[in-house]
């Protein structure tokens, strides 16, 4: 009986280490993969990642933000350089808006909203989020320590202008990462108004959506797992990137937009995060569009729309957004 007993106990603790031992395994290969830049044996330059998350193409005036922009730092809480591109509006103007790019990808790959909004009198700040682009940063953090250096990039703006009436305006994680920010008590009142281009409602959700059709019954743990070690790495834990509980705290407006079919960041959250914002708030939807294709599938509605959305709260010294945005397309042809 003792001998039985015992080699019970032995069986079971052998499968509770090989499960443990895997769980380790498959947690560290995932955020290497998904979070680690160097998994590819470089951090991403610019050069090659600026495509547009639209058509996977180079961005349109991609050359146009290279030759009109100046080149700015900023160093983050955590001793990292930081880039961007400044694009100043052709006249004296205190409106500012700041793009935030999208995951394993870089601030060129948000040109065509860039001259959009420039074309239309804006100043505009675009970020090559850490470990993206020109930034210094070897790991990902999916919105979270990225919504703190768009705070800082903002607070620098701020200091160069005290009058700045500033509009954020994201894609993909870049959307996360200002939703982040809509909800951060650390937000400088200069912030007007938020537009988010499908962002996700968490990242554990975002990971769950992608992991269980593979794993099973066993996310859950394995997330859970994947989420202690990423505190050791990173020092935050998956879960507190929540873009739906930041939005319920954001008291200023956002105009959220996603495509129907989008299969990346699936459609459903889209409801989840505007059902949670108390904010002032517009939604839009594009039926045929897939992840981050609103844009490119519509863009007369998508930019009619920006416009609908910011004439409502930034004062009227500007031009019209959607007539710059029909000078891109016939632009690009």
């Amino acid at each position: 009986m003792k001998n039985i007993t015992k080699i019970t106990l032995t069986v079971i603790s052998t499968l509770f280490l090989t499960f443990f031992i895997l769980l380790f395994v498959i947690a560290h290969y995932t955020l290497v993969f998904v979070l680690d830049t160097q998994s590819y044996g470089v951090i991403f330059p610019a050069e090659m990642n600026s495509k547009d998350p639209a058509t996977g193409q180079q961005a349109v005036h991609r050359e146009w933000m290279l030759l009109a922009s100046s080149h700015q730092q900023l160093l983050s809480e955590d001793g990292l350089e930081l880039h961007a591109y400044y694009i100043p509006a052709s006249k004296p103007s205190d409106l500012y808006v700041i793009l935030c790019h999208g995951y394993r990808n870089s601030a060129l790959s948000m040109a065509e909203y860039a001259y959009v909004y420039h074309r239309a009198g804006w100043n505009v700040l675009v970020l090559d989020h850490r470990s993206h682009g020109y930034s210094e940063g070897r790991f990902i953090t999916m919105g979270w320590k990225e919504h703190e250096d768009l705070i800082m990039w903002i607070q620098q703006l701020v200091e160069h202008d005290s009058q700045a009436q500033v509009l954020l305006h994201g894609v993909s994680m870049g959307a996360a990462t200002v939703m982040m920010a809509c909800g951060s008590p650390s937000l400088p009142e200069n912030v007007v108004a938020a537009v988010e281009d499908c962002g996700y409602t968490s990242v554990r959700d975002e990971f769950l959506d992608k992991i269980a059709p593979v794993m099973g019954f066993t996310a859950q743990p394995f997330l859970s797992f994947a989420s202690l070690l990423n505190r050791i790495q990173s020092g935050y834990f998956l879960e507190e990137v929540n873009c739906v509980e930041a939005v319920s705290q954001s008291e200023i407006p956002i105009l959220f937009i996603h495509g129907r079919r989008d299969d990346f960041v699936p459609f459903w959250m889209l409801e989840e995060l505007y059902g949670a914002a108390t904010c002032p708030k517009i939604k839009l939807v594009v039926p045929e569009a897939a992840h981050a294709q609103a844009r490119l599938v519509n863009p007369q509605l998508y930019w009619s729309t920006v416009e609908f959305f910011v004439d409502r709260f930034f004062s009227p010294n500007k031009e019209k957004i959607s007539s710059s945005a029909n000078l891109v397309r016939f632009e690009s042809n």
